[in-house]
C-alpha cells in the first residue's frame, strides 16, 4: 500500500510541475516506472492464484482464486484503474506507456486464467469422458455429457464475474476481448470433446441411440446459458449450439434406422419354438423402457422430423409448425404405433 501511495503522490505532483517541462517529464517517468512495477506485481499475484493442483473431487467447481490474494489484489486493482490513461488524461506524458502496461497485464490475466481453468476441467473431459460414456448405459452417459458442459458453463460464468472484479481496464470494450482469450482453451476442449462424441454416435448409432438422445436433451437444457457466455466474448461461433444441431441430425436419423432394426428382427426365428423371447420383443421392450427418460428429446426431434417422415419414402407425413407438448405427445404415439409388429393392433 505504501508503494501505491508514493506512485499516487508522484502522479499528483505532475499537475503542480506543469510550468516546468523537464520536471514534468522526470516525474512522469517515475509514474510510468511505478505503474510498470504495479502491473508486474499484479501479474505475479494472478500467476500465484492460477497455478498448482486443480480442485479435488468428482464434480466440476469454479477454481476461483485463493481468498488471501484478494487482500492484496483489490487495492492494487483500484490503484491500477486510477492511473492516468490517454482517454482520461490526454496530456499526461506517461499515459500511453501506462495503457500499454495495463493492456499487457490484462491480456496475461486472460491467458493465465484460461490455461488454469482448462487444467482444472480437462481431467474429466476430452477422450476421458468419451471412454466413460462408451462403457455406461446410454442415458446415464448423455446426462454426464450434459453435466460436464454445464460445469464448463458455470466455470466460465464465474470467471467472467471474477474478471469484472479484477480487470485493470474495466468496461465492456476491454473486458470482452480478455474474456474471449480466457474462454478460448475451454471452447477448444469443449469442441474437441463434442466432436469425439458425435463421431462415436455416427459410427454405431444403433448401439448408442439413447446416448445420442440423452446428450441431445442435456445439451439443449444448458444451451441458453452457454449462449449467454458466448455473447460476453463477442464471438460469432457457438460450438455447443453447432453440436446440438449435429446431435439433432443424428437423433433424426436414429428413428428410421430403429424401424429397420425392428423389421430385421422380425425376420428372425428361433431354432426351436419356446426357446426364448423373439428378438423383436427384446428390442422393442428395451426401447420402450428407456423412452420415458428422454421423452422431451424424442418428442422434439420427431416434431422436427415430421409426423410419419420416419417411414423412409413410404409416404409423406405431416410436418408440424412450432412444437408444443400436444404435438410431441401425438407424434410419439404415432411413431410407436408405426412399428411393424404393432400395426395390426392399431390400424
Amino acid at each position: 500500500m505504501s508503494y501505491i501511495d508514493v506512485v499516487e503522490r508522484i502522479n499528483a505532483n505532475i499537475v503542480f510541475a506543469s510550468n516546468d517541462p523537464r520536471a514534468s517529464r522526470d516525474t512522469a517517468k517515475m509514474v510510468e516506472t511505478g505503474a510498470k512495477k504495479l502491473c508486474q506485481l499484479y501479474t505475479k499475484l494472478i500467476a500465484e492464484g492460477s497455478s498448482g493442483a486443480p480442485p479435488s473431487g468428482s464434480s466440476i467447481k469454479p477454481p476461483g482464486l485463493p481468498s488471501y490474494l484478494y487482500d492484496s489484489l483489490d487495492p492494487l486493482v483500484a490503484a491500477l484503474r486510477a492511473l492516468p490513461l490517454p482517454a482520461t488524461h490526454p496530456s499526461h506524458p506517461a499515459a500511453p506507456a501506462i495503457l500499454k502496461y495495463l493492456t499487457e497485464a490484462q491480456k496475461g490475466y486472460g491467458e493465465m486464467r484460461g490455461a488454469f481453468c482448462k487444467k482444472c476441467l480437462e481431467a474429466m473431459g476430452g477422450r476421458r469422458i468419451i471412454d466413460r460414456v462408451e462403457s455406461i448405459p446410454g442415458i446415464q452417459g448423455g446426462k454426464e455429457i450434459g453435466m460436464w458442459i454445464e460445469g464448463i458453463t458455470a466455470v466460465a460464468e464465474s470467471e467472467y464475474q471474477l474478471l469484472g472484479r479484477l480487470a485493470p481496464l474495466p468496461g465492456n470494450a476491454n473486458v470482452q476481448p480478455t474474456f474471449s482469450t480466457l474462454l478460448a482453451p475451454l471452447v477448444t476442449m469443449t469442441s474437441t470433446t463434442l466432436t469425439l462424441l458425435i463421431t462415436l454416435l455416427k459410427g454405431s448409432l444403433t448401439k448408442y441411440t439413447f446416448l445420442a438422445l440423452a446428450a441431445y436433451e442435456a445439451l439443449g437444457n444448458v444451451q441458453l446459458n452457454w449462449d449467454d457466455v458466448v455473447r460476453k466474448t463477442g464471438r460469432k461461433e457457438n460450438e455447443v449450439k453447432d453440436s446440438v444441431n449435429q446431435l439433432r441430425a443424428v437423433c433424426l436419423r436414429s428413428f428410421p434406422e430403429f424401424l429397420l432394426d425392428v423389421r430385421g428382427a422380425g425376420t428372425k426365428t428361433n431354432v426351436e419354438v419356446g426357446t426364448g423371447l423373439h428378438p423383436i420383443t427384446t428390442l422393442a421392450a428395451s426401447y420402450l423402457s428407456q423412452l420415458p427418460e428422454v421423452l422431451d428429446a424424442v418428442g422434439s426431434a420427431l416434431v422436427t422430423l415430421g409426423d410419419g417422415m420416419w417411414k423412409m419414402g413410404e409416404g409423406a407425413g405431416k410436418v408440424f409448425g412450432k412444437s408444443d407438448q400436444d404435438d410431441e405427445r401425438i407424434v410419439i404415439e404415432h411413431f410407436v404405433c408405426s412399428w411393424p409388429f404393432l400395426r395390426t393392433t392399431h390400424d
